[in-house]
């Protein structure tokens, strides 16, 4: 059984002038001092117990930095002891996200941010972040990330600790979109209004909001929309002092991000050659240590699965890129173009160090991102095997079209080896909604299915079909992503 929604994309641009607030939840008024160190050695033991180290040399001061943004169970765990951190940081957010976070805090105004980032990643693990002297940034507030900070600072009260929470607000255009009505489309340069359904509206702010905030001594940072490489961008500008005309090194800090954010994905998580990836269950989340200088080491956690190589950190650095001689962000327009990508012998998994990343003025627009209503849509597959399985599946579709009615568009798709010719019909209906029922409710089969929770299906009378399987529907808002 396999089900899958779609969504379609808009590309709009717009000149945007509003000065855009950066807010912080208190009064932060001291700053953390920095440490000015020559050498940082990496010791790690492998499976047979043998310890190795390796020594990072830097001009002057580094910093330790991770991001995840999925599989926290898995990933905080794993970086957290995995070695000497400076910060941990998390990326959450697409343009998917932001509409259906919108529509959480519709229904709830407490919602609209990452509640696994405060419950998951943050509260089983807040007393050894903060034993460990790790500094949080996270653009896991979402649309709410005041509601976020209040969530975290039950956490820390909990916790019975005193930790500093700091919020990055401003990138919500909603309260603007009366003077943003018109809007230019990004492909044909033609004007259009902004849709009437209008959702949510979200500059992709920088990291010098974070700088601020952590120059001011905060522990923790939540930001709303950013762009992804900013939660790293900005520990990096406040540890080292870079100005915002550095603009190779906000070049290089940005690169760094974006090599490690959408997590495992440089250490091997979408690498093309995975048949070379080890260890799939205990997949190594990426780490970097960052110079002075701009240059930056990145490897993985020690004895976890996964491969930092040339070819997986190379991937990585062409995804979502577009033109690698401009890729613009908030603070700087980024020239990959000329990056070298070294490997470093004798680190267990692999490590590579990335220099050669350049830098311009940035533009004085910011992105936005809006997203509006459009209805709904979904698909499921569902595999039916047996002796006349075409004709079983042919019939299955008429039963459900007989018992629909005919109000929204739908489509069946018989595809299969006893398939001569596709066989595609689209009629009028409406699909039944899933009932929700526990796995006990659920009608035996031989061998055992295990379940790691509910098992969504379709009424008794649809199972009394007797398929292979279960139907399994996702309904889905279809909300349509616009970029001005």
């Amino acid at each position: 059984m396999h089900t899958q929604t779609h969504t379609h994309t808009h590309s709009l641009t717009h000149s945007l002038t509003h000065s855009l607030t950066h807010s912080l939840t208190h009064s932060l008024t001291h700053s953390l001092t920095q440490t000015d160190r020559q050498t940082h050695t990496l010791k790690y033991t492998d499976r047979h117990k043998h310890t190795h180290t390796h020594t990072l040399k830097h001009t002057d001061t580094y910093l330790m930095c991770v991001c995840v943004c999925v599989c926290v169970v898995v990933s905080v765990p794993q970086l957290i002891y995995g070695g000497k951190l400076d910060f941990l940081v998390f990326d959450y957010l697409s343009e998917i996200t932001m509409s259906l976070l919108t529509a959480a805090k519709t229904k709830m105004p407490n919602m609209g941010y990452a509640p696994d980032f405060v419950h998951v990643a943050l509260a089983p693990f807040i007393n050894d972040i903060h034993r460990k002297g790790i500094r949080v940034v996270s653009n896991a507030g979402g649309v709410n990330p005041l509601a976020c900070a209040e969530a975290i600072q039950e956490v820390i009260r909990k916790a019975g600790l005193d930790l500093k929470v700091a919020v990055v607000t401003g990138d919500d255009l909603m309260p603007h979109r009366n003077s943003l009505s018109e809007v230019k489309m990004a492909d044909d340069g033609s004007r259009q209004r902004l849709p009437k359904t209008l959702h949510s509206m979200n500059a992709y702010l920088g990291a010098l909001p974070i700088r601020r905030c952590l120059d001011l001594g905060a522990d923790i940072v939540v930001t709303g929309r950013c762009v992804d490489s900013a939660v790293t961008l900005g520990p990096l500008i406040h540890t080292f002092g870079w100005e915002r005309t550095d603009y190779d090194l906000l070049a290089a800090g940005s690169l760094a991000g974006h090599l490690i954010e959408c997590g495992a994905q440089s250490t091997g998580g979408i690498f093309t050659d995975w048949h070379k990836v080890p260890d799939w269950d205990n997949m190594g989340f990426p780490v970097v240590a960052c110079s002075s200088d701009g240059s930056f080491l990145l490897s993985k956690p020690p004895q976890t699965g996964g491969l930092v190589s040339f070819g997986t950190v190379a991937e990585q650095l062409v995804y979502e890129i577009g033109d690698p001689q401009r890729y613009l962000l908030p603070d700087v327009i980024c020239d990959f173009s000329r990056v070298v990508i070294q490997e470093v012998p004798g680190v267990e998994g692999g490590a590579v160090r990335v220099t050669g990343a350049k830098g311009f003025a940035p533009s004085h627009d910011y992105k936005v991102c809006a997203t509006y209503m459009d209805g709904f849509r979904a698909t499921a597959v569902c595999p039916v095997g047996g002796p006349r399985a075409a004709e079983k599946a042919r019939r299955t579709a008429d039963s459900i079209i007989k018992r629909s009615s005919p109000d929204m568009p739908l489509a069946f798709f018989l595809l299969g080896p006893q398939c001569d010719k596709l066989w595609v019909k689209v009629y009028k209906c409406v699909w039944r909604f899933c009932s929700i029922s526990p796995p006990t409710a659920c009608p035996a089969l031989s061998p055992k299915i295990h379940t790691s929770g509910s098992v969504y299906h379709f009424s008794q009378s649809d199972i009394a079909l007797n398929l292979v399987c279960y139907f399994i529907i996702i309904i889905l808002i279809h909300s349509l992503t616009l970029f001005i």
